[in-house]
């Protein structure tokens, strides 16, 4: 009888530590962010956001197609977090030119996305990568990065990259919405928002 509790004991002891030990290797295994997929995520304190997401018009063009009514419903669909690969915010931002709708980033955000992504900068415009603007988490409009001087009918919101004496510029050009209610509402928020930081060059 001792014998039997004994090696019954035993058993609940090699089980306990054969669990131990499966929670150990899942905890391992599980992949943790690299520093730069970290340093990507924004803080909580943050309220603009332009994401750069994943997906291009190159290769969505049938499904986006070339105006708001078609490519705006299915960009509400993506999980704006999980499918970005680069998020600005208000805290990269030096100064914001509503003249032109223009965002100009600071050097050490220019520097970042410089490393980050080098010539991938003109793969964005090249590939028409896609993108989103929220404030206050609102989805306020969403386009493609495109070349300035493409023959692309696209007639949603386009950002072209620039870069002059170490500072990249984001220059939003927004096509046919811009003469939409609901887009010169959106404009409205992002230049107040601007000015309240004291980041707005009128």
């Amino acid at each position: 009888m001792v014998w039997f509790l004994f090696r019954e004991g035993m058993l609940v002891v090699w089980i306990i530590i054969l669990v131990g030990l499966c929670l150990l290797c899942i905890n391992n295994c599980t992949p943790m962010p690299s520093s730069a997929t970290q340093d990507a995520i924004p803080s909580e304190d943050v309220s603009f956001r332009l994401y750069v997401l994943a997906q291009d018009w190159t290769t969505l063009r049938r499904e986006l197609g070339y105006t708001r009514e078609s490519a705006w419903p299915l960009l509400m669909e993506l999980d704006l977090d999980k499918h970005s690969i680069e998020i600005i915010t208000e805290n990269d931002v030096a100064v914001y030119d509503c003249s032109t709708q223009t965002i100009t980033l600071t050097q050490e955000a220019s520097a970042t996305l410089e490393e980050a992504f080098g010539e991938g900068l003109s793969i964005w415009q090249i590939r028409k990568q896609l993108f989103v603007v929220t404030l206050y988490d609102e989805w306020l409009y969403g386009g493609v990065f495109n070349e300035p001087w493409s023959s692309a009918a696209i007639q949603f919101p386009i950002i072209s990259v620039e870069s002059h004496e170490g500072r990249l510029s984001f220059h939003l050009s927004p096509g046919l919405s811009a003469n939409e209610a609901s887009y010169q509402q959106n404009f409205q928020e992002v230049h107040d928002f601007f000015a309240h930081l004291g980041k707005l060059l009128e």
